[in-house]
Order: C-alpha cells, then sequence, then structure tokens
C-alpha cells in the first residue's frame, strides 16, 4: 500500500463530516501497519497532524484512530507512542489545544498508557509525561 492510499483512508476516518466513527476504516488503519504496509512512524506522525486540526471532529476522530492503533497494532505501535519525543508533543498538544474534550481524552489516553506500559522500561517516557 502506498502512504497516499494510507492518508486518503487517514482522510475518510478523520473527515470533520462525519456523525459517528468510522470503524470499518479505522482498523484498515492498523491492518496497514500491522501488515507493514506503511511504516508506524509515518502513521502516527499523519495521526499527529490531524490531531492538531482546528476542527474538533477531526482532532477527536484523530485521537479514535489513535487510540485503536495503540490497542491494536502491539509493539509496532507502542515502541514509536511510547518515545520522548512523541510524548512531549502529546503534552504540546495538551497544553494548546484549544478543544476541551481533546484535552480531556488526550490526558485519558496518557492515564491508560501509564498503567498499561508502566513495568516496561523502555516505554518510560509515557510514566515521565504523565507526572510531569
Amino acid at each position: 500500500m502506498f502512504k497516499s492510499n494510507f492518508e486518503k483512508l487517514l482522510d475518510k476516518v478523520t473527515s470533520n463530516l462525519l456523525l459517528e466513527a468510522d470503524w470499518p476504516t479505522t482498523l484498515e488503519i492498523c491492518d496497514t501497519i500491522r501488515q507493514k504496509d506503511v511504516q508506524p512512524k509515518f502513521a502516527l506522525n499523519a495521526i499527529k497532524k490531524k490531531l492538531i486540526s482546528p476542527n474538533p471532529h477531526t482532532a477527536m476522530y484523530s485521537l479514535l484512530v489513535l487510540e485503536c492503533c495503540v490497542k491494536n497494532c502491539g509493539q509496532l505501535v507502542h515502541d514509536e507512542v511510547g518515545t520522548k519525543p512523541f510524548m512531549e508533543q502529546i503534552r504540546e498538544t495538551i497544553k494548546t489545544t484549544p478543544h476541551e474534550n481533546v484535552k480531556n481524552k488526550l490526558l485519558e489516553l496518557l492515564q491508560t498508557w501509564a498503567f498499561a506500559f508502566r513495568a516496561i522500561p523502555k516505554y518510560c517516557a509515557v510514566q515521565v509525561t504523565i507526572f510531569s
């Protein structure tokens, strides 16, 4: 799969015109990552770009995609999410987002990840972020 196809899928699932989450396409995004059709780093960078959208619906849908990827793609995505640069970007987004629901969802995800990764030293950046 080409990156442009991934971006098309991401555009579809983060459209502000959606009335509800597009779970089949979201899971298709997870499949492209698991099958290594797209690199996790590229996928997460694309998702982060959607996260800082001025449209709150696009930002929230991007968080649903991110959450789904963390839950369904395993270590491929965990190794990216658990990095210091990724966590710093999440912290910055929490501070700067004008959307209260996006901020709350990010805080919820951080807490979930901190608990899930608590015993894995290479993901200590998550712990540092939640307690800083």
